[in-house]
């Protein structure tokens, strides 16, 4: 997998935990990074490819899993199921990792790009960006200087990822729900 030079994947016992950003030497672990999906690959999702009975119940085992509390933050309202990719620049391959659940805040800073569509539309108030910033800045213990630098990163990244076409690969978990082995090993 490439991964920009200032980037490194982060895993503990083989589970995706997040990524560590080198600033002059030394590391800094994100809790919560924002993520923007592809341009090709929007809306191109698990969700959208399985019945709504298949994804709720996905959806409440990963709530149940979690605890019924977000898997970031800790917070314990209400909950959005979300998707975890990987990408592999080599083979164009965009991969369904797993599940994570996640309370309104942190969803929203992970889909930031469609925070900015939304208030854009008027779905959401523009003083919403400033809470998730302020949400970002107190999960991750940093400035707002820290932020503008990931959304920085992130925003290149997108870019970059933009200009290609990836294979979405999520067949494997198609399978997962239809055979109901809904269990903790398969998505965390």
């Amino acid at each position: 997998m490439k991964v920009c030079s200032r980037i490194c994947i982060f895993r503990t016992k083989g589970k995706y935990i997040g990524q560590i950003y080198i600033k002059a030497g030394y590391p800094r672990f994100m809790r919560l990074e924002i993520e923007l999906i592809p341009r090709h690959s929007w809306y191109k999702s698990l969700r959208n490819a399985v019945s709504k009975e298949e994804w709720d119940a996905l959806r409440k085992q990963v709530y149940k899993n979690a605890d019924y509390t977000c898997e970031i933050c800790g917070a314990s309202e209400r909950l959005y199921c979300h998707e975890v990719w990987m990408f592999d620049s080599c083979s164009n391959r965009q991969r369904l990792n797993g599940f994570k659940a996640l309370c309104e805040h942190c969803h929203y800073v992970k889909h930031l790009g469609l925070v900015n569509v939304k208030i854009l539309s008027g779905e959401l108030p523009a003083e919403f960006m400033e809470i998730l910033i302020n949400h970002f800045c107190k999960v991750n213990n940093c400035d707002i200087g820290s932020f503008e630098k990931h959304r920085d990163e992130v925003s290149k990244i997108w870019l970059e990822r933009s200009n290609m076409h990836w294979a979405i690969d999520f067949r494997n978990w198609k399978e997962v729900i239809k055979r109901n082995q809904l269990t903790l090993e398969n998505y965390k």
